[in-house]
């Protein structure tokens, strides 16, 4: 964009050569300094970028490390319902075989 320099053509009857130059040499510094900025701006956004990313992924790495806790946490207690249950029925059977014996006995 080159809106805001100064036309040096238009304004050559009414500046000296040594302003001229000045200006064209002003002009230079800021194109320069504008390319300069714009490089930087780039390497700041593409750190910035690359440092959401990580942060997403640790994120990301945390809460499936939480889920995997918690579905190992639920299998553990799913294991240790089915083998309380298993131990009633194994009650529940030994109860029932006994009392079936105590009846034939009885009969």
């Amino acid at each position: 964009d080159t809106s805001h320099f100064v036309n040096i053509f238009e304004a050559a009857p009414t500046l000296s050569l040594p302003q001229l130059h000045e200006i064209q040499a002003a002009q230079a510094d800021l194109a320069q300094s504008r390319e300069e900025y714009d490089a930087h701006r780039i390497v700041v956004e593409t750190q910035f970028k690359e440092r959401m990313r990580q942060q997403i992924e640790a994120a990301k790495a945390a809460v499936f490390k939480q889920v995997q806790h918690k579905r190992e946490e639920m299998r553990a207690a799913e294991r240790q319902q089915c083998q309380r249950d298993r131990l009633r029925n194994d009650q529940l059977v030994h109860s029932f075989r006994l009392a079936e014996s105590q009846l034939k006995e009885a009969l």
